[in-house]
Protein backbone atom coordinates (compact mmCIF):
# COMPACT_ATOMS: atom_id res chain seq x y z
CA UNK A 1 0.00 0.00 0.00
CA UNK A 2 1.55 3.15 -1.11
CA UNK A 3 1.47 6.05 1.49
CA UNK A 4 3.52 9.45 2.16
CA UNK A 5 4.72 9.97 6.07
CA UNK A 6 5.10 13.43 7.33
CA UNK A 7 8.55 13.53 9.21
CA UNK A 8 9.13 17.65 9.50
CA UNK A 9 9.14 17.67 13.30
CA UNK A 10 8.13 21.23 13.32
CA UNK A 11 5.07 20.57 11.45
CA UNK A 12 4.06 17.83 13.83
CA UNK A 13 4.55 19.63 16.67
CA UNK A 14 2.63 23.13 14.85
CA UNK A 15 -0.31 20.57 14.01
CA UNK A 16 -0.43 18.85 17.63
CA UNK A 17 -0.55 22.33 19.14
CA UNK A 18 -3.21 23.86 17.00
CA UNK A 19 -6.27 22.97 19.50
CA UNK A 20 -6.33 22.95 23.06
CA UNK A 21 -6.26 19.27 23.65
CA UNK A 22 -6.15 19.11 27.96
CA UNK A 23 -8.29 16.41 28.99
CA UNK A 24 -10.02 15.42 25.87
CA UNK A 25 -10.23 12.29 24.06
CA UNK A 26 -8.94 13.03 19.88
CA UNK A 27 -9.51 10.85 16.78
CA UNK A 28 -7.09 10.80 14.71
CA UNK A 29 -7.40 9.47 10.80
CA UNK A 30 -4.55 7.99 9.52
CA UNK A 31 -1.71 6.82 12.55
CA UNK A 32 1.01 6.05 9.67
CA UNK A 33 4.49 5.50 11.02
CA UNK A 34 2.25 7.63 14.50
CA UNK A 35 4.84 10.58 14.80
CA UNK A 36 1.79 12.66 15.38
CA UNK A 37 0.04 10.30 17.19
CA UNK A 38 2.76 10.18 19.81
CA UNK A 39 2.53 13.86 20.11
CA UNK A 40 -1.17 14.08 20.10
CA UNK A 41 -1.04 11.24 23.08
CA UNK A 42 1.11 13.82 25.09
CA UNK A 43 -1.48 16.36 24.91
CA UNK A 44 -4.61 14.68 25.40
CA UNK A 45 -6.42 12.39 27.91
CA UNK A 46 -6.74 10.13 24.92
CA UNK A 47 -6.10 9.03 21.59
CA UNK A 48 -8.18 7.18 19.01
CA UNK A 49 -6.18 6.43 15.89
CA UNK A 50 -7.21 4.84 12.80
CA UNK A 51 -5.46 3.05 10.03
CA UNK A 52 -6.05 0.92 7.41
CA UNK A 53 -2.57 -0.22 6.99
CA UNK A 54 -1.80 -3.39 8.93
CA UNK A 55 1.97 -3.59 7.53
CA UNK A 56 2.48 -0.85 9.69
CA UNK A 57 2.17 -2.28 12.95
CA UNK A 58 5.48 -2.76 13.79
CA UNK A 59 6.71 0.84 13.10
CA UNK A 60 3.66 1.90 15.04
CA UNK A 61 3.96 0.04 18.19
CA UNK A 62 7.81 0.97 17.93
CA UNK A 63 6.29 4.95 17.89
CA UNK A 64 4.17 4.25 20.72
CA UNK A 65 6.14 2.19 23.03
CA UNK A 66 5.33 3.20 26.54
CA UNK A 67 2.36 5.41 25.90
CA UNK A 68 -1.19 4.37 27.62
CA UNK A 69 -3.27 6.41 26.75
CA UNK A 70 -3.34 5.01 22.65
CA UNK A 71 -5.72 2.80 21.16
CA UNK A 72 -5.05 2.40 17.50
CA UNK A 73 -7.45 0.33 15.50
CA UNK A 74 -6.97 -1.51 11.79
CA UNK A 75 -9.89 -0.34 10.01
CA UNK A 76 -10.92 1.84 6.76
CA UNK A 77 -11.53 4.98 7.99
CA UNK A 78 -14.29 4.95 5.93
CA UNK A 79 -16.47 2.71 8.16
CA UNK A 80 -15.39 4.45 11.23
CA UNK A 81 -17.30 6.34 13.49
CA UNK A 82 -15.98 10.01 13.43
CA UNK A 83 -18.13 11.38 16.13
CA UNK A 84 -15.70 12.82 18.25
CA UNK A 85 -15.17 16.40 19.63
CA UNK A 86 -11.66 16.34 17.81
CA UNK A 87 -10.70 15.03 15.47
CA UNK A 88 -7.31 15.34 13.81
CA UNK A 89 -6.17 13.63 9.85
CA UNK A 90 -4.02 13.15 7.01
CA UNK A 91 -6.45 12.28 4.54
CA UNK A 92 -4.78 10.67 1.52
CA UNK A 93 -5.73 12.34 -1.55
CA UNK A 94 -8.08 10.14 -3.35
CA UNK A 95 -10.47 10.21 -0.40
CA UNK A 96 -10.31 13.76 0.16
CA UNK A 97 -13.67 14.90 -0.64
CA UNK A 98 -15.36 11.36 0.81
CA UNK A 99 -14.23 11.71 4.16
CA UNK A 100 -14.84 15.02 4.70
CA UNK A 101 -17.99 15.04 3.62
CA UNK A 102 -18.44 12.36 6.64
CA UNK A 103 -16.66 14.50 9.13
CA UNK A 104 -18.70 17.08 8.13
CA UNK A 105 -21.82 15.15 8.72
CA UNK A 106 -20.73 13.31 11.94
CA UNK A 107 -20.89 14.77 15.35
CA UNK A 108 -17.86 16.92 16.24
CA UNK A 109 -16.56 20.37 16.73
CA UNK A 110 -12.73 20.85 15.66
CA UNK A 111 -10.84 19.44 13.30
CA UNK A 112 -6.76 19.69 11.89
CA UNK A 113 -6.87 18.36 8.71
CA UNK A 114 -4.24 17.55 6.23
CA UNK A 115 -5.26 17.87 2.29
CA UNK A 116 -3.83 18.43 -0.58
CA UNK A 117 -2.87 22.37 -1.06
CA UNK A 118 -5.29 22.69 -3.81
CA UNK A 119 -7.97 20.72 -2.23
CA UNK A 120 -7.45 23.16 0.49
CA UNK A 121 -7.79 26.36 -1.39
CA UNK A 122 -11.13 24.69 -2.87
CA UNK A 123 -12.18 24.65 0.59
CA UNK A 124 -11.31 28.27 1.65
CA UNK A 125 -12.42 29.64 -1.85
CA UNK A 126 -14.35 33.03 -1.84
CA UNK A 127 -17.52 33.58 -4.25
CA UNK A 128 -15.98 34.61 -8.18
CA UNK A 129 -12.61 32.84 -7.00
CA UNK A 130 -11.07 30.48 -9.33
CA UNK A 131 -11.13 28.04 -6.84
CA UNK A 132 -14.89 28.68 -5.58
CA UNK A 133 -17.22 25.90 -6.53
CA UNK A 134 -19.16 23.14 -5.17
CA UNK A 135 -16.70 22.15 -2.76
CA UNK A 136 -16.57 25.37 -1.09
CA UNK A 137 -20.47 26.03 -0.97
CA UNK A 138 -21.34 22.63 0.80
CA UNK A 139 -18.32 22.98 3.12
CA UNK A 140 -18.98 26.02 4.44
CA UNK A 141 -22.77 25.61 5.09
CA UNK A 142 -21.69 23.24 7.37
CA UNK A 143 -18.54 24.57 8.87
CA UNK A 144 -16.28 27.36 9.02
CA UNK A 145 -12.96 26.69 7.80
CA UNK A 146 -9.84 28.61 8.55
CA UNK A 147 -5.82 27.82 6.58
CA UNK A 148 -3.55 27.43 9.03
CA UNK A 149 -0.58 26.60 7.10
CA UNK A 150 1.23 25.24 4.57
CA UNK A 151 3.46 21.65 4.57
CA UNK A 152 5.49 21.80 2.09
CA UNK A 153 6.38 18.03 -0.12
CA UNK A 154 9.49 17.43 1.37
CA UNK A 155 7.96 17.56 4.90
CA UNK A 156 7.16 13.82 3.30
CA UNK A 157 8.73 10.63 2.53
CA UNK A 158 8.65 9.76 -0.12
CA UNK A 159 8.32 13.01 -1.25
CA UNK A 160 5.01 13.74 -3.32
CA UNK A 161 4.32 15.15 -6.25
CA UNK A 162 2.53 18.39 -4.40
CA UNK A 163 2.57 20.65 -1.38
CA UNK A 164 -0.14 19.71 1.47
CA UNK A 165 -2.19 22.40 3.62
CA UNK A 166 -3.00 22.03 7.22
CA UNK A 167 -6.65 23.98 7.73
CA UNK A 168 -9.00 24.05 10.99
CA UNK A 169 -12.45 23.27 10.41
CA UNK A 170 -14.94 23.88 13.07
CA UNK A 171 -18.64 22.17 12.64
CA UNK A 172 -21.37 25.42 12.09
CA UNK A 173 -24.64 25.40 10.94
CA UNK A 174 -24.05 28.48 8.57
CA UNK A 175 -26.84 27.68 5.93
CA UNK A 176 -29.25 25.42 4.90
CA UNK A 177 -28.62 24.11 1.19
CA UNK A 178 -30.61 21.96 -1.34
CA UNK A 179 -27.68 19.37 -2.52
CA UNK A 180 -29.54 18.53 -5.71
CA UNK A 181 -29.89 22.09 -6.48
CA UNK A 182 -26.02 22.86 -5.54
CA UNK A 183 -24.87 19.67 -7.87
CA UNK A 184 -27.22 21.48 -10.81
CA UNK A 185 -25.94 24.82 -10.67
CA UNK A 186 -22.17 24.66 -9.89
CA UNK A 187 -21.97 22.38 -12.95
CA UNK A 188 -22.55 25.01 -14.85
CA UNK A 189 -20.51 27.72 -12.67
CA UNK A 190 -19.63 30.02 -15.59
CA UNK A 191 -22.61 30.11 -16.64
CA UNK A 192 -26.05 32.77 -15.38
CA UNK A 193 -28.40 31.31 -12.73
CA UNK A 194 -31.60 31.00 -15.00
CA UNK A 195 -29.30 29.53 -17.85
CA UNK A 196 -27.37 26.85 -15.66
CA UNK A 197 -30.96 26.09 -14.28
CA UNK A 198 -32.37 25.21 -17.68
CA UNK A 199 -29.14 23.45 -18.91
CA UNK A 200 -29.53 20.91 -15.73
CA UNK A 201 -32.93 20.24 -16.59
CA UNK A 202 -33.46 20.63 -13.26
CA UNK A 203 -36.65 22.77 -12.98
CA UNK A 204 -38.91 24.70 -15.84
CA UNK A 205 -37.86 27.81 -17.74
CA UNK A 206 -40.53 29.93 -15.69
CA UNK A 207 -38.89 28.31 -12.33
CA UNK A 208 -35.84 28.95 -13.65
CA UNK A 209 -36.21 33.18 -14.14
CA UNK A 210 -38.13 32.85 -10.63
CA UNK A 211 -35.22 31.72 -9.31
CA UNK A 212 -32.55 33.49 -11.06
CA UNK A 213 -34.56 36.96 -10.16
CA UNK A 214 -34.00 36.68 -6.42
CA UNK A 215 -30.34 36.82 -6.89
CA UNK A 216 -30.33 39.20 -9.60
CA UNK A 217 -29.54 36.39 -12.53
CA UNK A 218 -25.68 36.58 -10.84
CA UNK A 219 -23.09 34.18 -12.38
CA UNK A 220 -22.85 31.01 -10.61
CA UNK A 221 -19.69 31.38 -9.48
CA UNK A 222 -20.78 34.51 -8.26
CA UNK A 223 -23.14 33.52 -5.78
CA UNK A 224 -22.38 33.55 -1.88
CA UNK A 225 -23.76 31.23 0.91
CA UNK A 226 -26.67 33.31 1.29
CA UNK A 227 -27.61 33.14 -1.83
CA UNK A 228 -27.75 29.46 -2.29
CA UNK A 229 -29.53 28.89 0.98
CA UNK A 230 -31.88 31.57 -0.22
CA UNK A 231 -32.35 29.59 -4.28
CA UNK A 232 -32.35 26.39 -1.24
CA UNK A 233 -35.06 27.55 0.07
CA UNK A 234 -37.51 28.73 -2.98
CA UNK A 235 -36.57 25.54 -5.01
CA UNK A 236 -39.61 23.53 -3.97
Amino acid sequence: MSQVFLCDREAIQNIADSVALKGKTVLEIGTGEALLTRELAKRAKKVVSLEVDKELMPKINKNLDGLKNVEVNFIDARQASFDYEIVFGNIPYHLSSELLFKLLDSNFKQAVIMVQKEFADRLIAEPGGDDYGRLSVTTQAKANVKKLFDVPKWSFVPAPRVDSTVVLIEKSDNAVLNEELVRALFSHRNQNVRKALINSHLVSKEKAQELADLVENKRVKELTLEDVEELSLAFH
